[in-house]
């Protein structure tokens, strides 16, 4: 069992097969449900956090893997919206502009919710939102109506990350770094596997080939919701006493500009290349016909 130090917080106790379990009554004093429990040996709480749940930490990787290859595949797609809507180079940048703004600039507001108190339904929840947002981009009437699917498919991909990023580091237990390292797997690989996945099928479904994407999404958000006892509780870290240290604002921003321009790279390389083929395709073609 785990104890929280503040007076009245819940407590939970690890069932094998089922994970963490919700009590109540913190040491010596009366619980929300009364009565009394006892003291636990720290030995006991170090070893319960000394492991990695590894099923819950797959189930978190495989929604990982899914909400990224959905903003992955968008760059595969951007030929074919500027086919379909006759796009400008400038209307087609905002698509991926809009998907990359909703999908990360709004990531601290959910964040923000996931430190107040868990919230486990993002975790399913945003993996559906993103799916079926993305899916419906095959059927959008017009360029406005697309770009607001795409925004509304970022939420769900911001909404996901926050709460499984927070779930993955309690659950790491005294592994922390290989938690979130093996969550951030399934993220790069879903990055990786989304374009790979829309250039498969659009040869055959054109844009409908977005609706294969529900597959892997319903596969891992089943997962997730079928994982969600082991999901909801937070696993209590060792208390530590006295002011905490102050933040390292130089290293922050420091962070934050590299991490910035890494994406910058990466996702102009993303979007440029598909158009840059594309346009190479179609002026070769309208060469041919020339002659």
């Amino acid at each position: 069992m785990i104890l929280l130090p503040a007076t009245g917080r819940p407590l939970f106790r690890w069932v094998s097969g089922k994970g963490f379990r919700r009590e109540y009554a913190p040491t010596g004093e009366p619980g929300a449900r009364g009565g009394y429990t006892p003291p636990v040996p720290s030995e006991q709480i170090a070893a319960n956090l000394a492991f990695i749940n590894w099923t819950v930490l797959v189930a978190l990787a495989a929604g990982h893997f899914v909400v990224d290859s959905l903003v992955g595949a968008i760059p595969a797609l951007l030929p074919l919206f500027v086919r379909e809507y006759r796009l400008s180079d400038l209307a087609a940048s905002m698509i991926l502009g809009s998907s990359l703004a909703a999908s990360s600039a709004t990531q601290p507001v959910f964040g923000a919710i996931a430190d107040r108190r868990p919230a486990p339904w993002l975790l399913w929840g945003g993996v559906l939102l993103g799916a079926v947002a993305t899916a419906a981009t095959a059927g959008a009437s017009s360029y406005p109506v697309l770009l607001g699917l795409i925004i509304v498919a970022g939420l769900g991909v911001a909404g996901y990350h926050p709460e499984a990023a927070r779930v993955a580091n309690r659950i790491a237990g005294q592994r922390p770094a290989s938690g979130l390292a093996w969550f951030m797997v399934g993220g790069n690989a879903g990055s990786a596997a989304g374009p790979l996945l829309a250039a498969l099928t659009i040869p055959f479904m054109g844009l409908n080939a977005v609706v294969v994407f529900l597959v892997p999404a319903a596969i891992a958000a089943g997962f997730l919701w079928v994982n969600r006892p082991r999901l909801q509780p937070v696993v209590g870290h060792a208390h530590h006493d006295g002011p905490r240290p102050p933040a390292h604002v130089p290293g922050t921003l420091l962070l934050l500009a590299v991490t910035t321009l890494r994406t910058w790279s990466m996702f102009v390389m993303m979007a440029l290349m598909p158009l840059a083929v594309s346009y190479t395709h179609l002026r070769a073609h309208e060469t041919v016909l020339d002659l």
